[in-house]
């Protein structure tokens, strides 16, 4: 069971840095011992992600270990992102719109990986856009 989720990204369009970075702490209640684990799961965004996993005595000492590592990823210029896991850019225009998509006024629907908008400009009708519900830097 999925008990404290972090999840961040690290951006670096210059130095070619897309960076994925979470933290999950998770814990068994029907575990025969109780330890805490915490699992460190990080990658380039899009990619599959590594998984190390590290143990602890307690939910207080685990909650201290992640506390510790945001500490250390934001120093390294890691920011947090939404909790659904998607990414999230301020600088890119469809991230903003994605994160309040009834503001739009072309907005038509939001489905499992991505968003229907009726394209902004119709010189040729019926013009729409599908926009990806996350911020992928290249395919």
């Amino acid at each position: 069971m999925e008990e404290h989720v972090v999840r961040m990204q690290r951006v670096d369009e210059l130095a070619g840095a897309f960076r994925n970075y979470e933290l999950v702490i998770v814990t068994d209640p029907g575990a025969l011992l109780e330890a805490v684990c915490v699992e460190v799961r990080y990658g380039r965004i899009g990619e599959t992600m590594q998984v190390q996993r590290h143990y602890f005595e307690s939910i207080k000492r685990a909650k201290e270990y992640v506390d510790g590592k945001v500490r250390e990823k934001q120093r390294r210029g890691y920011r947090a992102v939404a909790q659904d896991g998607g990414a999230y850019r301020t600088d890119c225009f469809f991230c903003r719109l994605l994160h309040e998509p009834k503001s739009d006024p072309c907005y038509v629907a939001t489905l499992s990986s991505t968003t229907f908008i009726v394209g902004w400009d119709q010189s040729h009708p019926g013009r729409s856009i599908l926009v990806l519900n996350k911020h992928v830097p290249d395919f």
